[in-house]
């Protein structure tokens, strides 16, 4: 009895005790949702946002309003490093054999820390491919993909031909080469495989190629004759492979092309003891020569094509007939006498898409990517003005910047790869480009493309240690280099320096540039 009794009283004491409990847990429950704000279940957790420089946090451009004694110390020490730079400038003397210009401000800075001919507008080189790649990002979009795609009309499945014409349309894709493939026409051999499958064998009348995207001007105005045949000056078209250049095989005397095509006439006049091999194009024309010594191994040579359309659309032809569809009719371009707008009358068969924008622009700038940096360049003004070419552009780039609240005067680009002497953009604008991408959208995007000193692209081996995020610039007697730096006081600093037709080394120069940053980097005060 005594026993029923304790027990009962237990179970009551525990009942009433995790009562009690439940009770203090629903209202602190209750507390807290009413004292925070929960994320909602309709979207995915945020994730923290990468920071440009790893060392630390990125710092904020907004600031704060500084005391009078604080804004005096900041302009002592501004006027500190601008003394120390401009000793620098002033008195070497190999730097001063060109004409020099600097550009130097603090990020979240309204006065600049050092200017030296800042406002002067000069040749950028390469530096160039900066504002290429930033317009183009807020144009085009970092996701932005170049298509390219085949229109033909019905086929007779009982004898395999394709009504009409077959065409090829590009919107100026330049990758379709390394580093982005090692097969230049791969995707014309899954073209010509899925015409199979749709039981294509004839096409009725002509391959035509449609590069109506971008302009014929496919040279950049102000490129020197001189480097036109290299690789690196190649011409930029809507229709493009192997980065419109052909690689010419020599093998034991036999000679042939990659990628193979119906276009290039190669005329072979090596010989056994002929001297060094050479291979040749006469400007204005795709006739090739090969002289020189036969060696006994197989050798290379890469150079440019004169239409890059007819090249294309050739390669695409030789790729056709290789796949077993003969074209009755012409290889030719498009006409608008000829065909007017295919595109209502015919149908799209078949599509291919390049990589994102993003990964193309941190090819052009780690690597200084001259032909990619061309065909996005032109890529701007075809999606804003209907066609690309290199005055549109131009226009398309000056209206972005106005609307950046960046002064444009005496701004020129005559290309977008920074391959033309008629380029022009003081290193004020620069910066000032520089500065605005700080808080764009695409900021991420940007930075993550610019080089990184002593560890990726054009500035693997320079300033090693040192904070810095900046994009190259070389041309004959032309140097250049742009980007942003870390100080020892944990402050952003954007800078900008041009030198122009300068007698000295390139190895010089780059010297006083890395020397100028390595000064602003290694300052500890507040600027």
């Amino acid at each position: 009895m005594k026993k029923t009794w304790n027990y009962r009283l237990k179970k009551k004491f525990s009942f009433l005790l995790i009562s009690f409990i439940s009770i203090i847990l629903i209202f602190s429950i209750c507390h807290r949702i009413n004292s925070q704000e929960l994320p909602s279940p309709d979207y995915p957790t945020a994730t923290p946002k990468k920071t440009f420089f790893t060392s630390s946090p990125t710092p904020s451009t907004s600031s704060t309003p500084l005391s009078d004694e604080e804004e005096l110390a900041r302009k002592a020490n501004r006027e500190d490093l601008a003394k120390r730079i401009d000793s620098f400038v002033q008195n070497d003397p190999e730097w001063q054999t060109g004409t020099v210009g600097i550009f130097i401000r603090v990020l979240d800075g309204k006065e600049p820390v050092y200017s030296y001919n800042g406002n002067k507008p000069l040749a950028p080189a390469s530096n160039l491919k900066v504002v290429t790649t930033a317009c183009a990002l807020s144009i085009l979009g970092p996701d932005y993909q170049f298509e390219t795609s085949v229109w033909g009309g019905t086929v007779d499945p009982a004898t395999g031909v394709l009504k009409g014409n077959l065409y090829l349309k590009g919107t100026g894709d330049p990758t379709w080469m390394e580093p982005f493939t090692s097969e230049p026409s791969k995707v014309f051999h899954l073209f010509a495989q899925e015409l199979k499958k749709k039981g294509v064998k004839v096409i009725e009348g002509d391959l035509v190629g449609d590069d109506s995207a971008f302009d014929r001007e496919f040279l950049g105005r102000g490129w020197k004759t001189r480097y036109m045949l290299d690789e690196y000056a190649a011409p930029a078209s809507a229709l493009s492979i192997n980065g419109n250049c052909v690689s010419v095989v020599m093998d034991k005397g036999v000679v042939s092309m990659q990628p193979g095509n119906n276009y290039i006439q190669i005329v072979n006049s090596a010989t056994e003891g002929g001297g060094e091999l050479y291979v040749d194009r006469k400007l204005g024309t795709d006739t090739v020569t090969v002289k020189g010594n036969i060696p006994d191994y197989t050798v290379y040579r890469g150079i440019t094509v004169n239409n890059p359309s007819r090249f294309t659309l050739s390669v695409f032809h030789k790729v056709l007939q290789a796949n077993g569809i003969t074209v009755k009719g012409k290889a030719r371009l498009i006409s608008e006498t000829l065909d007017g707008d295919y595109t209502q009358s015919y149908q799209k068969l078949m599509f291919y898409k390049s990589p994102e924008l993003k990964k193309i622009i941190k090819e052009i700038n780690k690597e200084s990517d001259n032909i990619c940096a061309q065909h996005v360049f032109k890529a701007i003004s075809h999606i804003a003005k209907g066609q690309g070419s290199c005055d549109n552009s131009n226009d398309v780039i000056k209206e972005w910047m106005t609307q950046r609240g960046i002064e444009t005067s005496a701004f020129v680009m005559a290309d977008g790869n920074g391959l033309s002497e008629y380029n022009r953009i003081t290193p004020k604008q620069m910066v000032e480009i520089l500065t605005s991408m700080w808080d764009d959208p695409n900021k991420e995007v940007f930075y993550d493309s610019l080089p990184i000193a002593g560890k990726d692209g054009t500035l693997s081996y320079r300033m090693s240690g040192y904070d810095v995020r900046a994009k190259t610039g070389s041309l004959s007697g032309f140097i250049a280099l742009s980007g942003y730096v870390k100080t020892k006081g944990g402050q952003v600093v954007v800078f900008s320096m041009f030198t122009n037709n300068h007698d000295s080394s390139s190895g010089r120069i780059r010297y006083c540039e890395d020397t100028v940053v390595k000064m602003i980097a290694e300052f500890a005060g507040e600027l």
